[in-house]
């Protein structure tokens, strides 16, 4: 350009002779002819630095770009429109099968297995004519294992078409757990919609037997209520036959101490007189008895004595039943007190060769006891008088007593005839008498044992027998507070 400048300017000066000469819009033609070739000198400059510039950036960007592709695991392809691979980059930890140099030049519908290349064929064919992103997916069988891969399909200028390919194993391997986990997670909603369902008719049963049964019980209810009406009005006319019968039975008893009160007057008044002139009469004061009238008197005597002990029993059991009877409680030391109680029986005793003793256990020397002296010497005598009318001649009579914790413990033994087993509960029964006894011996009146109980459990103790059948004795125990 600066040549044809320099030949433009030497022809007009020899047309012309010299600048003077030159005509001013010529002059003006040159000016603007120089001003263009400097304007170019300045902007080719400009054009070749940047030439410069950008082929230093591209190999700088297209480093960049390979190293970039080394951080993907993906596999990178260039085909043209026929599927012929032009360039091949893979990144560093790319999963594939083939090596650049196994792949660049030949086409990639060639692939060796499957439908795999028909598959690209028919991408390529849909990226040209859409002009747009396809994605498609396929498997590979790689050392015997299969693999699997998307490609993506991306048209650029110049006829050309970007292919990435990506491992999806990983991929797939999820959306197979995954429908595992559904198939198995609509299973249990099977499972579970059947026993919903299940649990829902036989709710539904529940429900109408619970109906019935509210029915029934209502109805029930009703019959009760029903029937508690009319109890209670009988109730209320038994609460008043009871009451009746309590104020005749109260009236009764009044009626019954009263006449034991006035019989104990009236009887006890001629017995006295009986057993005292029996008395005077054994023991001959107003002359010689022959032995007939001896045996007489001595029998006068033993029953106006029994029938004597018969009344006391009976209005003492009067007392108790009224709740008449009241303890005098005192301290009295236990020892002395059984050794009286011997000496009550004592004659009586020797008269058929039967011996006594006394055992006490313990230190029980100085022990007193808050008792009824009187009523505990009654509870004695009625057991040691058992003892004594049932032990044959020469048998023995033993009193034994121990402290156990806080209960005084005294027991009667005897080697009598003995309590059958079905007997042992019945003798304490009122007017109640074994149908065994001792020849010779007067029996009781039935009440002593009775009594006996009565008073033990006045005093808040117990008493029961032991014996081991008949012939073998009998032993009578019964227990104080201390």
């Amino acid at each position: 350009m600066g040549e044809m400048h320099s030949l433009l300017k030497r022809q007009l000066s020899r047309y012309f002779s010299d600048s003077f000469s030159i005509p001013a819009e010529w002059q003006r033609f040159i000016d603007a002819v120089n001003n263009a070739y400097r304007e170019f000198d300045i902007d080719r400059s400009m054009l070749e630095r940047s030439l410069e510039l950008s082929s230093q950036e591209l190999l700088q960007a297209n480093s960049e770009m390979r190293a970039v592709i080394q951080l993907f695991p993906d596999v990178f392809f260039w085909l043209d429109t026929d599927g012929t691979i032009i360039d091949f980059k893979a990144g560093g930890t790319a999963d594939f099968f083939l090596t650049p140099s196994h792949l660049v030049g030949k086409r990639i519908q060639s692939m060796p297995q499957g439908n795999v290349g028909d598959k690209f064929q028919q991408a390529i064919y849909q990226v040209q004519e859409t002009k747009s992103l396809v994605s498609m997916e396929y498997s590979l069988v790689i050392r015997g294992q299969e693999r699997f891969y998307e490609a993506r399909l991306l048209p650029l200028l110049e006829k050309r078409i970007f292919v990435i390919v990506r491992n999806i194993n990983d991929r797939k391997q999820a959306e197979e757990a995954l429908r595992k986990a559904h198939s198995e997670l609509e299973m249990r909603v099977k499972e579970r919609t059947v026993e919903l369902a299940r649990a829902n008719e036989k709710l539904q049963i529940e429900i109408v037997d619970r109906k019935r049964a509210e029915e029934e019980l209502a109805r029930l209810y009703k019959q009760t209520k029903s029937l508690n009406l009319l109890l209670e009005e009988k109730v209320k006319g038994r609460t008043r036959q009871l009451e009746a019968v309590k104020e005749a039975a109260v009236l009764a008893s009044q009626v019954k101490s009263d006449f034991l009160a006035s019989m104990s007057h009236e009887l006890r008044t001629p017995l006295n007189a009986i057993i005292g002139f029996s008395q005077l009469l054994q023991k001959q004061y107003f002359g010689d008895l022959n032995e007939k009238q001896a045996e007489y008197v001595s029998n006068i005597l033993e029953s106006g004595k029994h029938l004597f002990s018969l009344i006391n029993d009976v209005l003492d059991l009067s007392k108790i039943e009224a709740g008449k009877m009241e303890l005098e409680l005192a301290s009295v030391k236990t020892k002395e007190l059984l050794e009286n109680s011997l000496v009550m029986i004592k004659e009586k005793a020797l008269a058929h060769g039967i011996s006594l003793a006394i055992h006490t256990v313990g230190d029980l020397e100085d022990l007193e006891t808050m008792v009824d002296e009187r009523r505990l010497k009654q509870v004695m005598y009625n057991l040691l008088s058992n003892a004594t009318q049932f032990t044959p001649d020469g048998g023995a009579i033993t009193v034994e007593s121990a402290r156990e914790e806080k209960e005084l413990i005294i027991s009667v033994s005897d080697t009598g005839i003995g309590i059958a087993p079905e007997e042992q509960e019945k003798i304490f029964e009122e007017f109640y008498q074994t149908s065994r006894g001792v020849k010779d011996k007067t029996s009781g009146t039935g009440l002593g044992l009775s009594l006996t109980r009565r008073i033990v459990e006045m005093h808040g103790g117990r008493i029961w027998v032991e014996s081991d059948g008949l012939g073998k004795g009998s032993r009578f125990v019964f227990t104080l507070p201390v």
